[in-house]
């Protein structure tokens, strides 16, 4: 198992996120089909997934949680399996390149996985697959706030060059075709209850693991600094959910 794998393996979310956060997104979907299809790329362990199966039980609606870990959809099956829900279906792919139809979902739902594509590429390329004036809900890494301190710039700058603010992603969103039904910022309690705190919890137990592998330690203390960057700088930045329809 490769130290990365060892890190997120188990935890209950692979990036910020909460139910609460899942709920107000769909809430604010209006004209909601009787039978709705739903695809949630980037599912990981699935805590949305299973969420959004809650919210969707009225008529025949159906979900695809789709991910290339096939840990995650082990341990996204195992719950689903556990819980009887009868309207997810765990499928191994790739969001870069989804085999689907044109026109296939009424829906495509991405916490936390949209950066693995690009916030506009995922947009473009999506749009594809989705249904007429069909939905995109998205969690998109946005900077929240202007006069941003040099340190927290530098670093998103590094490890994630594509971060814009929430203007300049709304702006991209037009320009691709939708509309903004919604959108708003999760709580600080999304990045920790249910993500930083377990994963901290995990680092610093592999670090006593690992305490005389180098590169291993190196993994762990950048792992730690994001954690110690939204710490420090939460009040500039966080994870936008946008819920945004296509227009075009």
């Amino acid at each position: 198992m490769n130290i990365f794998s060892e890190i997120h393996c188990g935890l209950p979310r692979e990036g910020p996120g909460c139910n609460e956060a899942t709920k107000r997104a769909f809430s604010s979907i209006s004209n909601m089909p009787t039978t709705t299809s739903v695809l949630d790329l980037g599912c990981g362990p699935g805590l949305q997934t299973i969420e959004l199966s809650q919210l969707l039980k009225v008529g025949k609606s159906t979900i695809t949680a789709l991910d290339h870990n096939e840990t995650y959809l082990e341990e996204l099956a195992l719950k689903v399996s556990e819980e009887r829900i009868d309207n997810i279906e765990c499928e191994k792919g790739d969001m870069c390149n989804l085999h689907y139809a044109d026109n296939s979902f009424d829906i495509i739902w991405a916490e936390g996985a949209i950066y693995i594509i690009g916030f506009k590429k995922g947009l473009k390329e999506w749009k594809r697959i989705l249904k007429p004036n069909g939905i995109i809900a998205v969690t998109e890494l946005s900077w929240i706030a202007d006069d941003i301190p040099k340190e927290i710039s530098e670093y998103w700058s590094i490890e994630y060059p594509e971060i814009q603010s929430v203007e300049e992603n709304i702006n991209t969103a037009n320009v691709c075709g939708y509309h903004v039904e919604s959108h708003f910022t999760l709580p600080e309690s999304a990045w920790f209850d249910d993500y930083y705190a377990p994963l901290e919890i995990r680092i610093n137990e592999l670090k006593v693991k690992y305490e005389d592998n180098e590169d291993a330690q190196k993994v762990l203390n950048n792992e730690l600094k994001e954690i110690t960057m939204y710490k420090q700088y939460s009040a500039y930045y966080g994870y936008e959910f946008y819920v945004l329809r296509s227009t075009k």
